[in-house]
């Protein structure tokens, strides 16, 4: 958890090049969750914060409304990607236990969540 000043340049390099060090001695990726400013709502971007944290990752994605009148309904779009094509989108659906892409949604009834699996509890 970051427990600084999330506008201050030097403390969000430091925690950033602290994450990317754990990620490559234990060969994983870090997902970093962040809540957009009211800016960033605003005109869409998702942005929040320092620049600096946008700069400083590989990519970035933005979960939001895709319809205000479906509460159910979102949209997941990639914002950066130092990889991949930016720009790509996906509607997700809820369905009551967590968001998968509507097409998966419409074949298994968004009433009720896909089956889990657990693996062997023997």
């Amino acid at each position: 958890m970051f427990d600084g000043e999330a506008i201050a340049r030097r403390q969000v390099l430091s925690f950033l090049a602290m994450l990317r060090k754990i990620a490559r001695e234990n060969e994983t990726a870090i997902v970093l969750l962040d809540h957009p400013s009211v800016r960033g709502m605003a005109d869409g971007s998702g942005t929040a914060n320092s620049a600096d944290w946008r700069n400083s990752v590989r990519a970035m994605l933005h979960l939001s409304d895709a319809d205000k009148s479906d509460p159910d309904l979102r949209d997941l779009e990639v914002k950066k990607s130092n990889y991949g094509r930016a720009g790509e989108k996906i509607k997700l659906r809820s369905n009551g236990l967590t968001f998968v892409p509507v097409q998966l949604a419409n074949r298994i009834g968004s009433d009720r969540p896909p089956p889990l699996n657990l693996g062997d509890r023997n």
